[in-house]
């Protein structure tokens, strides 16, 4: 005959296990995405270099290059994104985090103004 206390160890003991199976999951998903969205961030600086390319070209019409440029431009932020920390900066341990949020914010910044320059070349 099971007692009461037997019926509540069982069920922490199953709840533990499935705890550690979600955080396991969970780990191993984010190591992908992270994978993930560095290889898309590899393939949108090539995309961006064939942008600039086009926009130099002599036959460049910002028709063109516009539309491109602004799928680009919201892949990479959304790549950026995808690599970006959430976590809070508490503890001065916590600057590597702080440092990679600068970088992230930075990039996008930069993509913004690489976009702007691009749609600019093309238009003149």
């Amino acid at each position: 005959m099971t007692t009461e206390t037997d019926t509540t160890d069982t069920n922490t003991e199953r709840f533990d296990q499935n705890l550690a199976e979600a955080l396991t999951h969970t780990a191993a998903d984010v190591g992908r995405t992270d994978q993930k969205a560095g290889v898309l961030l590899g393939l949108d600086g090539v995309l961006a270099a064939a942008v600039a390319i086009l926009a130099q070209s002599a036959g460049a019409r910002l028709a063109v290059i516009a539309p491109a440029a602004a799928l680009l431009l919201a892949a990479t932020i959304l790549a950026v994104l995808v690599v970006r920390p959430r976590r809070e900066v508490r503890t001065a341990s916590d600057r590597k985090m702080l440092l990679l949020r600068w970088a992230s914010d930075t990039s996008i910044a930069a993509l913004v103004a690489l976009a702007v320059a691009a749609l600019i070349t093309a238009a003149a």
